[in-house]
């Protein structure tokens, strides 16, 4: 029983569609582009067949049908073939790990205290008083790190001056100390209840006044004047 050509070359067709399926699924998307560059370089074996059409011409003329066409497709198909094979390798190159720099720093293990309730190290001839002091403040920062944040009470005093100048002063009263009780704090701010007696349109006689210019507020000084 013969079978027909067509029904042969069709059943590799839809085989090879099952394949190619299965085979880009199982590769990780990010590699999906350098795959399909490698396998559309190795798809450009049809170059045989154009070198085979390029030599089934006539030899009575060199330019003819067959062999213009034959050539062309040799062309195409060896732009295919090195293209392919070098998007390939400019993908992969991305996936590669870059060489170390003997010079550069590497990172490190955090340094962690293992017993919490050593708050500071007093070991005389083993620690100096630098590592001391580098201790106790990765210390402070961990308990601080595990602890509750701090509540407030803020008020702001806005002072008016001469050709426009507003002055502005902000403090804050701990109501609930939070991760500040680790390394204390004033339980009460002396200036923060001053500034709630003072009532509003006060005339305060002043002899000096200290502002503190950022360079963003001075930025939208100079964008004024100009």
């Amino acid at each position: 029983m013969e079978i027909d050509p067509f029904i042969f070359r069709l059943s590799i067709f839809i085989l090879s569609i099952f394949i190619g399926y299965y085979v880009v699924w199982s590769v990780t998307p990010s590699l999906h582009t350098p795959l399909m560059s490698v396998t559309n370089a190795i798809s450009s074996v049809i170059i045989v067949g154009a070198i085979i059409a390029g030599l089934a011409g006539s030899s009575d003329s060199v330019f003819n049908v067959s062999s213009i066409f034959g050539f062309l497709a040799i062309s195409l198909a060896a732009i295919n073939i090195f293209g392919g094979f070098l998007v390939t390798q400019r993908m992969l190159a991305m996936y590669k790990k870059k060489k170390k720099d003997n010079n550069a720093q590497e990172a490190h293990e955090s340094i962690r205290p293992t017993k919490i309730d050593v708050e500071k190290l007093v070991e005389k001839g083993k620690i100096t008083a630098k590592e001391g002091k580098l201790y106790y403040l990765i210390w402070r920062n961990t308990v601080e790190s595990c602890m509750a944040p701090a509540k407030y009470l803020s008020i702001t005093a806005k002072i008016s001056a001469p050709e426009k100048h507003l002055y502005k002063h902000s403090e804050e009263q701990v109501v609930f100390p939070g991760w500040k009780a680790v390394a204390g704090y004033e339980e009460t701010n002396d200036v923060y209840h001053t500034l709630l007696k003072i009532e509003k349109s006060l005339v305060v006689e002043y002899e000096e006044i200290i502002s503190k210019v950022t360079l963003k507020d001075l930025k939208k000084i100079i964008q004024k004047l100009v």
